[in-house]
């Protein structure tokens, strides 16, 4: 049986190029059985393969060479299993991080996808909504102001608001509006909000509000003020009218979106 085997034929056999090799025995993780001083060549004994190898895993693993060393170096089982634990840690974060990057994506593409299922204008239809959270402030009815200043005023308001926290947002902004104007074919808005991703810990009743879970009626318009909610006043004719129906931006343009189309939703039943 071979006894020695120089640094190029143990680079083939344990898969570890000769660079790196080198750079473990700099970093005194594994030195090679001899260094012959004439020539500097290196040689491996067989009985080295298996902890080259062991290394090689724990790289695989994502572990770095210092928490390796210190593995190698006591032999201690305790030290690696806490060494795993914590690289298992790390890669939980990282992976729950890249989830919600993938749920990000994923829900703005169906943001910009919905445009094209829901086309029914004048229509009414009904859809589920889970409870939901938003980031809002009040309209100034006392305002005077032309229209335009005003949207400008509610609109730089609540970036800033979103941005001061760093809060955890879906890009959808919407409009609390008046009920009983609304089914009158008019556009009277009482709050400028935009979602949430979740209920943030810190809960703040004066800029945060919930929107509650249940079915909701919903009309599709082509503008936000161009309401055809003839439908929908037949539907509350000898019901309960809700305090307030939402009107829920749908960018269709990444240009010219001040015109794009909204859905009103308002609630018809509680979960």
């Amino acid at each position: 049986m071979k006894k020695l085997y120089t640094i190029g034929e143990t680079s083939k056999i344990v898969g570890i190029s000769t660079q790196m090799l080198r750079k473990y025995s700099n970093a005194e993780l594994v030195k090679p059985q001899i260094i012959k001083e004439e020539t500097g060549y290196r040689y491996y004994s067989f009985e080295q393969f298996h902890v080259l190898d062991r290394i090689k895993y724990l790289r695989t693993l994502g572990m770095s060479l210092k928490d390796i060393k210190d593995i190698m170096q006591t032999g201690n089982l305790s030290i690696l299993m806490k060494q795993l634990d914590k690289r298992k840690n790390i890669l939980k974060k990282e992976l729950n991080k890249l989830q919600n990057e993938i749920d990000d994506i994923q829900w703005y593409q169906e943001y910009f996808s919905y445009l094209n299922r829901i086309r029914l204008p004048g229509i009414p239809y009904v859809r589920h909504f889970n409870e939901r959270y938003i980031l809002v402030i009040d309209y100034d009815e006392n305002n005077k102001i032309n229209e335009t200043d005003i949207i400008e005023q509610v609109e730089t308001k609540i970036i800033r608001l979103k941005n001061s926290h760093n809060y955890q947002y879906r890009r959808q902004w919407g409009y609390v509006v008046d009920m009983e104007k609304y089914i009158q074919n008019k556009f009277n808005p009482k709050r400028y909000f935009i979602f949430l991703k979740e209920k943030p810990e810190c809960w703040d009743d004066t800029c945060m509000a919930t929107i509650p879970a249940g079915l909701y009626l919903c009309l599709w318009c082509e503008k936000k003020d161009d309401i055809h909610a003839e439908l929908i006043r037949s539907f509350y004719q000898n019901k309960k009218i809700p305090l307030y129906a939402l009107a829920l931006e749908y960018e269709n343009s990444l240009i010219a979106y001040k015109t794009c189309p909204y859905e009103y939703q308002c609630l018809i039943q509680h979960n």
